[in-house]
């Protein structure tokens, strides 16, 4: 999807990213305010940037959980999700202490799912179509989405049942974009904490102050970034992250990557961001395999109320 749009109204239209899953071969801070990173570079990193469904509004400083307009708005008590995300990466890139250098993996292994008003097993009796040879059989159920927009309205959220709809289809690009960006921000962080400078054509190794942070469960076998000027004369960093998630019993590699251009104006940047999550689950295209998780984002902003994407 590309287009240009206004800043202000990022938040009205759905980022979203290029994902795509095969099979393997065998918290704190929530910003209000319509410019949630100005004391952030974008010379480094990519201010501004997250993938959110226009919807999707957050109740606390931890979750992204969607609730009901009407009630939110009578507490007062709500950020859109878009909001949240940017001002918790900026929070990151910010962050002074070892404490603010974090972020949560388990946001990595997000998937999408329907909302409980949208498309729910159907059963029925004496099918129209069928016959003895038909093939369709006479009584069974409809499968999961065949239905639509059941109800109007989502009870769980109280939402329309076709915003509830998009929450709930965007919600694993979201978490997992919205990792990926807090990830990378946690280097930009680590750099601030430790008295560091950002690499100046050369690369910077922090594998060994990545894993000082005592992230739970993640162990990183590579963390660097790298400065070279880009074709266009402007500097370009080269994020690598490439980690293991072991919530349990389960392993899960991360490898996370992105080129970074920015220019001397704020704002004006462009870059590409990829992530590959590995599963151990099976399913899609995969019934027998685990699955890997892949997503890209392609992303130009020409300034601080222009991006395409």
């Amino acid at each position: 999807m590309k287009g240009r749009f206004n800043q202000s109204l990022i938040v009205f239209l759905c980022l979203i990213l290029t994902a795509a899953t095969a099979c393997q071969g065998t918290g704190t801070a929530t910003d209000d305010s319509s410019d949630s990173s100005e004391s952030s570079d974008s010379t480094v990193f990519p201010t501004d940037l997250a993938v959110a469904s226009p919807f999707d509004y957050t109740t606390d400083e931890e979750t992204s959980e969607s609730v009901s307009r009407s009630a939110t708005r009578a507490s007062g008590s709500y950020s859109l999700r878009y909001t949240w995300a940017t001002g918790r990466i900026d929070m990151i890139l910010d962050g002074t202490t070892p404490s603010l250098c974090t972020f949560d993996p388990e946001l990595f292994l997000s998937q999408a799912d329907d909302a409980g008003c949208y498309g729910p097993v159907v059963e029925y009796e004496d099918h129209p179509d069928w016959t003895a040879t038909s093939g369709t059989p006479a009584d069974g159920e409809l499968p999961p989405g065949d239905v639509g927009l059941w109800i109007e309205t989502d009870s769980d959220t109280g939402h329309a049942c076709a915003a509830a709809e998009l929450n709930a289809r965007m919600e694993g690009v979201s978490d997992q974009s919205m990792a990926s960006l807090s990830a990378l921000a946690t280097m930009v962080c680590v750099i601030n904490t430790n008295g560091y400078s950002m690499p100046s054509s050369s690369t910077l190794d922090l594998t060994a102050d990545m894993n000082a942070l005592g992230i739970t469960d993640v162990s990183f076998t590579s963390a660097t970034i790298s400065h070279a000027i880009a074709a266009d004369g402007n500097d370009q960093y080269s994020y690598d992250l490439d980690f293991e998630y072991t919530p349990g019993s389960d392993t899960h590699q991360v490898v996370v990557a992105m080129d970074h251009v920015g220019t001397a104006t704020d704002g004006d940047y462009y870059g590409r961001l990829t992530y590959r999550v590995n599963d151990s689950t099976t399913g899609g295209n995969c019934p027998s395999s685990d699955v890997t998780y892949n997503g890209s984002l392609l992303y130009d902003s020409d300034s601080k109320t222009a991006m395409k994407v």
